[in-house]
């Protein structure tokens, strides 16, 4: 892994980070010193221990500690960006210490600090140019938006969607049944090239809380301008995190509108709407650790399904896609974070595939966890169809 050590300018906003930061993580190691066991249940459930046995929760947190106090090395940057940051550790801790949280804080910190691997450095400078996480251009997001404006509904709309990175660089065609999918439940929304994501890949996957704000605060001042009352979050699991860390550690820094602004999942809305209607019985369903764990999003789309898997605090199904924690975002520059990503999501499909023998579809909510598993598909010849969660909702209404 390579490491760019360099020197940040920094601006009045960084340093508030980094204090308030620092700060925090001297606080969570504290708790963590004070009530951990060292049973290590921690450990035997991580995911990126199951295929490196010398990478596991405790680690991390020793690793964080050197960070505090500036004695961090080469290994311990290895060791924290290559957490998945699903909870898994979490869950399994008879304390409930939130090992993920320190983790981030560490991370985090190094960031700031400009001590992160060379590629996210690359990533920072583009995603502060463009104002978004993957530096994605302002001509295309405008020419994407303009399309998907067009199925947007004509009366003055209440409700803003915001989608996700991902939909807007990757997958266009996810975005457009999104909007599609909206448009069949008859409420009154609209899209914004200001607010294309929620800021959640940069502030929480790739560690940057600074950049991840100002995406955020930007779609809560254009969500005012348009006098929206409801902000629809699309099928990015990283921008649900967000939500919740940045209300955590920052909630003086987001920008308050004039007005209460609501947050609703898109699935929330179909469940409304829909759910009557789909049953589905050949469908294995992946519930994303960053909807589920850390921001609690309601499970209930898993009524659609006669055959939803077991929980995901049941022992095994702790186990992450592999794509969480920035890891889809370095796959193709660190040989490590590849490592890591295709073995995990390889355990975890097989999972999904084993849960009935009934099963001819894997899906999700979040799209990340699609693209590992269409990646995982590839290793282990898996030869049934993975699509978005959206996407199959879309078909059975269109069949209603």
């Amino acid at each position: 892994m390579k490491i760019l050590s360099r020197w940040v300018k920094r601006s009045i906003s960084q340093e508030v980070f980094r204090k308030r930061i620092r700060r925090l993580l001297r606080i969570y190691l504290n708790i963590y010193d004070d009530i951990c066991m060292r049973c290590n249940l921690c450990v035997s459930t991580c995911p990126s221990h199951k295929v490196i046995k010398d990478f596991n929760p405790r680690k991390r947190v020793d690793s964080a500690r050197r960070v505090l106090k500036r004695e961090y090395k080469r290994g311990d940057i290895d060791l924290l960006f290559t957490c998945l940051l699903c909870g898994s550790c979490k869950i399994s801790c008879p304390f409930s210490l939130d090992i993920p949280e320190i983790v981030y804080l560490a991370r985090s910190l190094l960031a700031l600090e400009g001590e992160a691997p060379e590629d996210l450095v690359k990533i920072y400078f583009k995603a502060e140019r463009e104002g978004n996480s993957f530096g994605i251009s302002r001509e295309k997001i405008d020419k994407i938006i303009s399309e998907t404006s067009k199925i947007a509904s004509e009366e003055k709309p209440r409700e803003l969607y915001v989608p996700g990175p991902l939909d807007i660089s990757l997958y266009e065609d996810v975005f457009i049944n999104n909007c599609e999918l909206l448009k069949e439940m008859r409420i009154r929304w609209t899209v914004s090239s200001e607010a294309v994501e929620l800021g959640g890949n940069i502030g929480i996957d790739m560690s940057r809380p600074d950049l991840g704000l100002k995406i955020l605060n930007n779609v809560l001042r254009e969500a005012e301008k348009m006098n929206i009352k409801k902000i629809i979050i699309g099928d990015c699991g990283a921008d649900y995190k967000w939500l919740i860390y940045s209300q955590r550690f920052f909630p003086d820094l987001i920008y308050k509108p004039s007005y209460n602004i609501e947050f609703v999942s898109i699935y929330e809305l179909f469940m409304r709407s829909f759910s009557r209607y789909i049953k589905r019985r050949d469908v294995a369903i992946h519930d994303p650790c960053s909807m589920t764990r850390t921001a609690d999003l309601e499970r209930s789309y898993l009524k659609l399904f006669e055959k939803p898997n077991k929980p995901l605090n049941n022992g095994l199904y702790t186990l992450c896609c592999g794509a969480g924690g920035g890891l889809s975002i370095r796959r193709d520059n660190d040989s490590l974070s590849k490592k890591l990503m295709n073995e995990i999501s390889c355990l975890r499909l097989r999972q999904l595939i084993r849960s009935s023998e009934d099963i001819k579809m894997i899906t999700s909510p979040c799209i990340k966890c699609l693209t590992a598993f269409l990646t995982a598909s590839l290793y282990i010849g898996y030869e049934y169809e993975i699509e978005p969660l959206s996407n199959i909702l879309l078909k059975c209404v269109k069949n209603v």
